[in-house]
C-alpha cells in the first residue's frame, strides 16, 4: 500500500489543521489515521515507511511554536526548541533523524524501543538530507558538503564542487548518488567520487536540480523540477518530462520513492489539475510504461 499525508484547514477553527494519512492499496484511498493539531504553519513536512507497514512522520512547526516531534508508533521523542531536518529508515528498528537544535545539529537514532541522541554526532557542517545503513550515515548540504559518519566521528568528503547539494541515495556502502541544486549527478564507487556528465544540463540552468533519487542495483532513478530520468551504464535516459509553457503553469516535482522499476512513484503539484480535495498536490505512479493517476 501507498500512504500519503493530506492537510486542510478545520471548519471549527482556522487555527486548526487536520492532518490525515490515507493509504491506497490500488482499489482507492482510504483515511488511516487523523489528527488535529493546532498551529499557523505546517504540521507534518514527510512521510515515510517500511515492508512491514509501519509509518514514520516528522515534522517542523512554525519557530514560535519552537515544538517539534518525531512519532513512532506509541514511542514520541519530543523537546523544546529542536525541528527535524531530515530521517531515513535503515529497517523497522534502526532509523536516523537529523535535528535542528540551538546549540547545531544532533543526530538521533531510534532502535525499536526508544528515540535517543547518538553521542558525540554533532556535525562539523550543517547537512540538508541524509542516508543511512548499518555501518554509516551520510549527510549532505550546502557548498558541496558531504560527511559520512562511521559511528566513531564525522568524516569529510569532496566531490569537487561547492555546488548546493539536495538528495543522497545509497544502493549500498559502495554505491553512492548524490544529486545537486544544478541537476549534477555524483556517484562515489566506495573509493572517490566522479561526475557522471549529462548534456541535458547545458540547456536547463537550476530547473534541472534534482530533488530526489532512488534506484535498484541495475538502474537509478531521479527526479528534476519536471522530469523523470533514469541512469543505468553510464547512460541518462529523460523517461517523461513536463515543460513549462510559463512559470505559473508548470508541474513540478517534489518527490519520489520506489518499490519497484514497475512501482515508481512522484509527488506533484499541478496548477492545472486539482485531483484531490487539498488542491493541486497528488501522486503519480509510474509502472513502467505508462503513468496512473492516485
Amino acid at each position: 500500500a501507498i500512504f500519503a499525508l493530506t492537510s486542510s484547514l478545520s471548519t471549527i477553527s482556522t487555527d486548526e489543521l487536520i492532518n490525515t494519512i490515507k493509504t491506497n492499496d490500488g482499489s482507492g484511498w482510504d483515511d488511516y489515521i487523523s489528527a488535529s493539531v493546532y498551529s499557523h504553519s505546517n504540521c507534518f513536512d514527510d512521510i515515510s515507511g517500511d515492508d512491514n507497514g509501519n509509518i514514520y512522520l516528522w515534522s517542523n512547526y512554525d519557530i514560535s511554536c519552537h515544538m517539534s516531534y518525531v512519532e513512532w508508533g506509541s514511542d514520541m521523542l519530543q523537546t523544546t526548541g529542536m525541528r527535524i531536518r531530515d530521517l531515513f529508515v535503515v529497517e523497522p528498528n534502526l532509523v536516523y533523524a537529523i535535528s535542528e537544535e540551538v546549540d547545531g545539529q544532533r543526530l538521533l537514532e531510534y532502535n525499536g524501543i526508544e528515540w535517543s541522541p547518538v553521542p558525540i554526532a554533532v556535525p562539523p557542517y550543517h547537512i540538508s538530507k541524509i542516508w543511512a545503513s548499518t555501518s554509516a550515515i551520510w549527510g549532505v548540504g550546502d557548498l558541496g558538503t558531504i560527511l559520512i559518519y562511521d559511528f566513531v566521528t564525522w568524516n569529510i568528503h569532496e566531490a569537487g564542487t561547492v555546488d548546493d547539494l539536495n538528495t543522497v541515495y545509497g544502493l549500498n556502502d559502495g554505491t553512492i548518488f548524490i544529486g545537486s541544486k544544478t541537476g549534477r549527478l555524483f556517484i562515489y564507487n566506495g573509493y572517490s567520487f566522479s561526475e557522471a556528465p549529462w548534456d541535458e544540463l547545458a540547456d536547463c540552468g537550476t530547473e534541472c536540480q534534482i530533488v530526489q533519487i532512488w534506484g535498484t542495483e541495475d538502474i537509478v532513478y531521479f527526479a528534476t523540477n519536471h522530469q523523470l530520468v533514469s541512469y543505468s551504464g553510464g547512460d541518462f535516459n529523460i523517461i517523461s518530462e513536463w515543460p513549462c509553457a510559463e512559470a505559473t503553469d508548470c508541474l513540478n516535482i517534489y518527490d519520489l520513492w520506489g518499490n519497484s522499476t514497475t512501482e515508481i512513484f512522484l509527488a506533484v503539484y499541478d496548477p492545472n489539475h486539482a485531483r484531490t480535495d487539498c488542491g493541486n498536490m497528488y501522486l503519480l505512479w509510474f509502472d513502467g510504461v505508462n503513468y496512473h493517476w492516485i
